[in-house]
């Protein structure tokens, strides 16, 4: 590539990030685990098979944080005048001989 056309191209991502930035964007690149990408596949939010894809993890994780406000409310709504959440409880152990012997 010429020193013009990287020039150019430079030039065009500062762009970018400068108006991202001006819309209030703060643009990051994060990690995303085999099991985060799972979670996120199992809540629905990736399509199945699509777990490397990343537009289609980008959207995920997007629309994960857009329901944050809303998860949080329903959260702040169930222990509202609690302290402190209630602390949670251990599943018990389940083992394979106990399994469907109920």
């Amino acid at each position: 590539m010429s020193q013009e056309a990287q020039s150019g191209t430079g030039k065009a991502r500062s762009s970018r990030w400068r108006e991202r930035r001006r819309s209030g964007l703060v643009p990051l690149t994060i990690n995303v685990s085999p099991e985060h990408r799972r979670a996120l596949e199992r809540m629905g939010l990736i399509p199945a098979g699509h777990d490397r894809d990343r537009a289609a993890i980008t959207w995920a994780v997007e629309r994960f944080l857009d329901t944050a406000p809303a998860v949080q409310a329903v959260g702040d709504a169930l222990y509202r005048g609690a302290a402190e959440p209630p602390e949670a409880t251990a599943l018990p152990e389940i083992s394979g001989e106990n399994v469907g012997n109920a």
